[in-house]
This record gives C-alpha cells, structure tokens and sequence, in this order.
C-alpha cells in the first residue's frame, strides 16, 4: 500500500486571514521503510498571470505566452535529515503567520492566487513523495484604515444632444455617499439629470462592475482586463425634455475579491455606471469607482446600510 498523510489544521476548514497562525499537525503512514534525503514543509504561496496569443511569424503563426509571478509566502523547515525512514506512523508539527500583505485566493481564466502546505520526502535515485494541502487565505481590507473613503463620491458629464429631436445639454451627476464599502452593504446613488435637450430621456440602467487588471512581465510588459458585471438593474422611469430629475436607489454588494490598493499582477478594481436611455436610440454613460473592503467603514454601518430585506427600487424625485 502506497504511503499516506494528513493535515490535521488549526482551523478545519483551512480558510485564514492574512496576519493569521497557521498551525498543523502533519501525520505520515508509511507501509515500508524510505530511504530520504530529507523531509521537509513548505507553505507557499504566489500570484500567477498567464495567457496565450496567437501571432503571426513570417510565413506561420505561433502562440506567445505572456506570464508573471508575484510570490507573498515561501517558508520552508526542513523536519528530519538524511536517513532512513523506518515503517510506521511519523508527526510534524509546523506554524507559520501568514504576511499581513498576503494577497486573498483567487481563481480567474488568466490568473490565480493560490495558497498550500506542502510535505516533501525527497528521495536519492527515485521520485519525490509529495503530500499537499490547499489553504484558503481571505485578505484583511479594513475602509476605517483609510480616511479619503469616507469622503462622498461624485461625477458630473455633460452630454450635448445633434439628434433629430433638437440639439441641447444634459446635464447628469452620479453621487454615492462614501467612497469604500463592505461585503454585504448596501451602496445609495442618487442621480442629478438636469435635461436642458429637447430629447425624452425614458429609462436608466445601473450596473456593478468588477474590473480584473492581468500584468504580464514575459516577454515583454502587457496587461488585459477582464470585466464582470456583478449587479445590474433597468429603471422604466422618465425625465421629460427641458425638465430636472432626482433618481435615487440602492444595490447590494455581494461575496467577491476586496479591491487592491496597491502595484500588483493581479488588481481587482469597480465601477458603479449609469446609462441614461433616450429616444433617437443615444444613450448618456457616466461612472465612478467604488472601492470594496472587508471591514466597513464605522459611518456606514447603521441599520440603513446594512438591512439585507432593503428595497431596491428607486425613488423618483422631480425638481422644479
């Protein structure tokens, strides 16, 4: 019978934050005595980038690979020396913190950031014995840790109308009261049309984007984005020509990656977006960033932000 182990971890479920101890009990079966280099655990790890483009060469095409790595945790303890390693039972212990800047876990088509415990046998004249264990790792983003999220959000477009109906202005601005929030709240935008045009405006679209940035260092510098739309809504309410319109509502912000601050392979950015739908088949598009945490904000956390039964409709205010 082949040799057997497992991970006996601090937290069974194997999920950890960033800063987090990691420990565990590693116990190996083995049926035969192995002899062993050494023995050795290895907690690793890194964020990976990878895709293929296909390219034409002279008279042929040929893929290129664009790839990265971008290590966060490498940690290795060497548990017993060359030797022979008799037939039976064998316990390990090993902890480990896990860097505060450790990135969350991630799976995406171009890229993953990937976590595991490893237990290695390596063997003289044969084939390594390798025994893992994926680790989950969700990362810390506490919004209190940064005042400018606490500063409301704004964006102003001005659309000039040259379709059949007339030229004239719209005037639209995008506000949200803070500028992070939380998995599991409830983000309030509230929408200022100021239609100066001689154009109907008869709905809006609110949608909830998540944008994936890919950076590739090989060969060559190159990055791709990768869009979700997490949340989206249409609103069959109107704001009439040569009149102001308030559009208020709300959309909750469901389990997904927090955002990154900072340079990374890997970042993780969103956009709150309003699209105004007029007759003579235009449309009006304006957006602004929402930065998404794991801790809210301390001002946000009323019962108003965080009910989960909130209603989402908007509420249509007209303005003189």
């Amino acid at each position: 019978m082949p040799s057997t182990c497992e991970f006996y971890l601090s937290k069974p479920d194997a999920v950890y934050h960033s800063g987090d101890t990691v420990s565990c009990t590693i116990v190996l079966n083995t049926t035969r005595p192995k002899d062993v280099k050494d023995i050795t655990i290895t907690c690793f790890g890194q964020a990976k980038v990878k895709w293929s483009k296909r390219k034409r060469y002279r008279n042929s095409y040929r893929n290129i690979d664009y790839k990265a790595k971008e290590p966060y945790v490498d940690n290795t303890v060497t548990v017993s020396r060359e030797g022979t390693l008799p037939a039976g039972t064998h316990t390990y212990n090993y902890d480990i913190v896990l860097p505060p800047e450790s990135r969350a876990s991630f799976e995406s088509r171009y890229g993953h950031i990937r976590y595991e415990l490893k237990l290695k046998l390596t063997r003289p004249y044969r084939f390594n014995n390798e025994f893992t264990k994926i680790l989950t790792v969700i990362s810390k983003q506490d919004l209190n840790l940064n005042p400018v999220l606490r500063i409301p959000i704004e964006n102003e477009e001005i659309l000039t109308s040259f379709w059949c109906c007339g030229t004239g202005i719209i005037n639209t601005k995008l506000k949200i009261p803070f500028g992070g929030y939380a998995l599991g709240q409830f983000v309030d935008y509230s929408v200022h049309v100021q239609n100066e045009s001689k154009i109907d405006i008869n709905r809006y679209t609110i949608e909830f984007i998540r944008k994936i940035t890919f950076t590739a260092h090989k060969p060559k510098f190159k990055t791709r984005d990768e869009e979700t739309t997490l949340y989206k809504n249409s609103f069959a309410v109107k704001c009439l020509r040569l009149t102001n319109r308030i559009f208020d509502g709300s959309f909750p912000i469901h389990d997904t990656p927090a955002s990154t601050a900072d340079e990374t392979i890997i970042s993780v950015q969103y956009l709150l977006k309003v699209t105004l739908n007029m007759a003579c088949s235009n449309a009006d598009t304006i957006t602004i960033p929402i930065f998404v945490g794991d801790v809210p904000l301390r001002e946000s956390t009323s019962t108003e932000h965080l009910e989960t039964d909130r209603l989402i409709a908007p509420v249509v205010e007209e303005l003189p």
